[in-house]
């Protein structure tokens, strides 16, 4: 038999992907955040302390993301560099909003055997007039009220949005309480 290069095998080792490294890593909920200043300053804050900042704010403006905080910057300052590069960049057409959040949810959760459910198709997703991630998603579902603050995971699966591994902020506040009252107790 006559070996080609192409036959030979595979084994040099290839450099890990970047992101595997980000500091907002399986945190979709916290980098797409909702307008307000304070959302935006939390999402920017893990950018801060990302040792791959570089790299995702690259990425984000050669692909020109328009959704989210990429690289520390979000989707106006990102705009604001694309147009000052002399790359015209069209504004984002609203795309047509699903009818509910349910009608979402049935589309696109995706039931794991290990009791874990992962999420397939874009993040965030329009619904209602405004963008929401997976988490939120799930969450408002399953407590029937819209989170409260950042919504994060209790388990450690990334991507996960099994809505009993899901807290908002609130609810992590009344853990915290409960189990100081608990200690106190003792």
């Amino acid at each position: 038999m006559i070996r080609t290069s192409y036959d030979a095998p595979d084994t040099l080792k290839r450099p890990a992907d970047w992101r595997e490294f980000a500091a907002c890593r399986g945190a979709d909920d916290l980098m797409y955040p909702d307008s307000s200043t304070r959302a935006v300053e939390e999402a920017k804050a893990v950018c801060r302390r990302c040792p791959v900042i570089e790299q995702c704010l690259r990425r984000a403006l050669e692909t020109r993301e328009i959704f989210g905080v990429w690289g520390g910057l979000d989707e106006k300052e990102r705009l604001k560099i694309l147009r000052r590069r002399g790359i015209r960049v069209e504004e984002p057409v609203e795309p047509k909003p699903p009818q509910t959040f349910e009608s979402v949810w049935t589309d696109r959760h995706r039931p794991g055997d290990d009791g874990h459910i992962g999420w397939s198709g874009a993040v965030p997703v329009h619904v209602g007039g405004t963008y929401h991630t997976p988490q939120q998603i799930s969450f408002r579902l399953d407590r029937g009220r819209p989170p409260f603050g950042v919504v994060r995971r209790t388990c450690d699966r990334d991507g996960c949005v099994h809505p009993k591994h899901l807290r908002d902020q609130r609810e992590r506040d009344e853990a915290r309480q409960a189990a100081v009252r608990a200690a106190v107790a003792v």
